[in-house]
């Protein structure tokens, strides 16, 4: 049998805009929010009853979130 995973992901990140006149809001540091939904497609382990394991999932997510400079 085939199925479909998918899991949300939500994290924050922060950053300021130099280049912006010194009173402009975005001049100083700022954060925003954001939502990734991962989507996975696969045949159900018969042993797990499983397509995969959120664990590995997250694991999977969190390289290149927590790593934005390995990301090409």
């Amino acid at each position: 049998m085939r199925a479909e995973l998918a899991h949300t992901f939500r994290f924050e990140a922060a950053h300021f805009l130099p280049r912006v006149p010194p009173e402009h809001p975005c001049s100083r540091v700022h954060g925003h929010s954001y939502v990734v939904i991962v989507t996975v497609h696969g045949d159900v382990d018969p042993d797990t009853g499983w397509v995969m394991d959120f664990g590995h999932l997250a694991e999977v997510v969190a390289v290149p979130i927590a790593e934005p400079d390995t990301v090409s």
